[in-house]
């Protein structure tokens, strides 16, 4: 599912570290070998990818075929809201666009449920088909100036693939089963937000804090009297983070669905672009984007005007994951960059 080079960006310190010492990594390591045998797989050794939300493991099939093992989280998603997000993969692989491959397990199913550890948790693991390609960059380390410095090409091709999304989701015929979450105001902006009250973060100063409150009253304001349509709302990616866009030999593929939901066209292309905010880069990035998407599919109305209030509550929603993860190391990692960006966002928004 991700490139070999997915690490060279990171921190080699905290790469290092955390490959060595981390028993949550000796816990899902072991329980990837355990999966495996679901999928028929036996002489391969799980390679650590990626440690975030899910753990996620490069295996390689008796034919030497590379495949992903991913171990959700616990607790993020049900059986049906996974299910969801993997008939969604495959529509989007049937009409053409480069993403993983769903591997049914031996049994026929995609979804294989795992009693694992102590205390007798069930876990939810399912394989993708390996995407060769160099993601556009990486959040932890230096990785945000790699994704700076790609061709403006690569973003206009990024913005094309996102109308592609967008078109194929306004035309799909859902699953009766279908259920994913909504990335929409009251998810957001509301007392209970999918990814944690980002007010109550802990790092946050007074002054901080003070700034993006009155920041997301404002955004609140302006979401209410944001007319939404199946023109500018829809079935979303909701992390087209640079770590999760690859390229390979000019063509852009796309990785990581977990986050997907229903939400605002807006807010899918803000996520593109949210970690250049402040960047000498980031209009030229941004316009390449826009000018990509408009290739495919006409920009909702007054796009420029509120592409603030969208970066805005993505970054709300970036705050709320550092709140509900404090004890992960990648949100330790990210916080303090996070915070910063928000803030800055907030700032402008508040003075427009």
């Amino acid at each position: 599912m991700l490139s070999d080079n997915i690490f060279k960006y990171a921190d080699s310190n905290y790469q290092s570290n955390f490959l060595k010492t981390s028993k949550k990594y000796s816990f899902m390591r072991d329980l990837a070998t355990i999966a495996m045998n679901h999928w028929g797989i036996n002489d391969s050794k799980p390679e650590l990818i990626k440690f975030r939300e899910n753990a996620i493991f490069k295996v390689f099939f008796n034919n030497s075929s590379p495949a992903v093992i991913r171990i959700h989280r616990s607790g993020y998603h049900s059986n049906i809201e996974l299910q969801s997000e993997l008939s969604w993969m495959r529509s989007v692989v049937e009409i053409g666009i480069k993403a993983p491959q769903v591997i049914p397990a031996i049994n026929g199913q995609d979804i294989i449920p795992i009693r694992y550890g102590p205390s007798g948790e069930t876990w939810q693991v399912d394989v993708l088909s390996w995407i060769d390609g160099d993601p556009v960059g990486i959040l932890e380390g230096n990785g945000i100036n790699d994704a700076l410095n790609q061709p403006l090409w690569v973003y206009e091709e990024i913005g094309n693939l996102a109308a592609s999304l967008h078109n194929h989701t306004s035309n799909w015929k859902k699953p009766d089963f279908f259920e994913r979450h909504s990335w929409n105001l009251e998810s957001i902006l509301g007392e209970d937000p999918i990814w944690g009250r980002f007010w109550e973060l802990k790092t946050l100063t007074i002054s901080e804090k003070k700034l993006l409150l009155h920041a997301s009253s404002k955004a609140r304001e302006n979401l209410c009297s944001y007319i939404t349509s199946s023109e500018n709302y829809g079935l979303i990616h909701a992390d087209l983070i640079p770590e999760n866009i690859l390229v390979n030999k000019g063509s852009i593929r796309l990785i990581d669905f977990d986050d997907c939901g229903f939400g605002w066209h807006l807010f899918d292309l803000a996520t593109i672009t949210f970690f250049f905010y402040g960047e000498p880069q980031f209009n030229c990035i941004k316009d390449a984007v826009l000018r990509g998407y408009q290739q495919k599919r006409k920009l909702p109305d007054k796009t420029i005007e509120n592409c603030l209030l969208f970066h805005l509550i993505r970054g709300f929603t970036y705050l709320g994951w550092i709140q509900t993860r404090a004890d992960s190391e990648s949100a330790q990692l990210l916080a303090p960059e996070f915070i910063r960006l928000t803030c800055l966002i907030a700032e402008e928004y508040l003075t427009t």
